[in-house]
């Protein structure tokens, strides 16, 4: 029974890191993608961001 408990308590850390990993993907994803709308903007109209996302999103 202690054994089962261990393995369903492992099982249950091993989802919540998961879907941790999962909101951090997401999340990075929703970063760099309104990043690249913020460029494509920025270039039509001729001007060039200064702040860039992909240090807050590599990290």
């Amino acid at each position: 029974a202690e054994k089962l408990r261990a393995q369903s308590e492992r099982k249950q850390e091993e989802t919540a890191f998961q879907n941790e990993i999962a909101e951090m993907v997401d999340y990075a994803e929703k970063l760099a993608r309104n990043y690249d709308l913020r460029v494509k903007k920025a270039i039509r109209k001729g001007k060039l961001l200064e702040e860039c996302a992909f240090p807050v999103v590599i990290t």
